[in-house]
């Protein structure tokens, strides 16, 4: 088991290299197909321990298993959706380190911090962070905002340009903190409070 434990180390250290050295890794991060890899030695490992402790060679403990293969199935459901989910997101380019997306059904709206086997985690305009599991980028809707980014023309959020718009009238109007959760007034009602 120590073994294991040294193993997934020595892979997330090796993510992390990926990551400090190589541009690419925004857009083909690879810490998702480690962590599989990392889950494999752990079974492995679990496998050997318990054929020591029972006195049975991991050939005939293995053998027995292929009756619990519907019960790993079932508990293993989510990592292989999330695998299968990964690489198709990795195949098709769908989405990236750094990009803007929305996924409504759950609530998030910001941009992508990490992408894992199991979950993507999105930087929502207000600073929160929500957690989505990776198979939602598959087979529920989502917008990535990427192409409107690249695009030539210069574009903002609607929401951060919302946002700025509030700050802004916040400088400039000397309106309360609790005001800016608000609709703004017109401009020329705040300029007249301001006389």
């Amino acid at each position: 088991m120590t073994g294991a434990v040294a193993f997934a180390s020595l892979l997330e250290a090796a993510n992390d290299i990926y990551n400090e050295s190589y541009s690419e890794s925004k857009s083909r991060p690879i810490k998702g197909y480690l962590q599989v890899v990392s889950l494999v030695s752990y079974i492995a490992a679990g496998v050997v321990v318990i054929s020591v402790l029972a006195q049975v060679s991991p050939v005939a403990f293995l053998s027995g298993l292929g009756a619990l293969t519907a019960v790993l199935m079932l508990v293993f459901k989510d990592t292989i959706l999330s695998l299968v989910a990964s690489i198709q997101i990795m195949s098709n380019d769908m989405i990236r380190i750094g990009d803007w997306v929305e996924v409504p059904q759950s609530n998030a709206d910001g941009d992508i911090i990490d992408i894992a086997l199991h979950t993507v985690k999105i930087q929502n305009w207000d600073k929160t962070i929500s957690t989505v599991p990776t198979y939602k980028f598959i087979g529920e809707s989502c917008k990535n905002w990427r192409g409107r980014s690249e695009s030539a023309h210069s574009w903002q959020h609607p929401a951060a340009h919302d946002w700025q718009s509030r700050k802004w009238r916040y400088c400039i109007c000397g309106i309360t903190w609790k005001d800016m959760s608000k609709k703004p007034e017109p401009m020329t009602q705040c300029t007249r409070r301001k006389k």
